[in-house]
């Protein structure tokens, strides 16, 4: 994720910024963790989703509820390496 902050509401760019990395062979659905606050500091766990669409809507959905700002973390390893990234 870039330096520069981002406006509510962006979730396409998210995907953007996953550069690729959401494409995941052996047909595993992919768990994303959502977190509310800001990705380098005070970040706050709220759940975990399976499947990045269903991921989206439930935090669009907490959104709504309670207008802030969240994130969604993804680990890539499947406990085969350390590569962990934010969407």
């Amino acid at each position: 994720m870039s330096g520069t902050s981002r406006s509510k509401g962006t979730l396409r760019d998210s995907e953007k910024d996953a550069g690729g990395l959401l494409q995941v062979s052996m047909g595993r659905a992919l768990k994303f963790d959502i977190f509310s606050g800001s990705v380098d500091k005070n970040a706050f766990w709220l759940e975990r989703v399976e499947g990045l669409e269903k991921a989206k809507r439930r935090m669009e959905e907490i959104a709504t509820k309670q207008p802030e700002r969240y994130f969604l973390f993804c680990d890539f390893s499947h406990g085969r390496s350390s590569d962990r990234r934010v969407v």
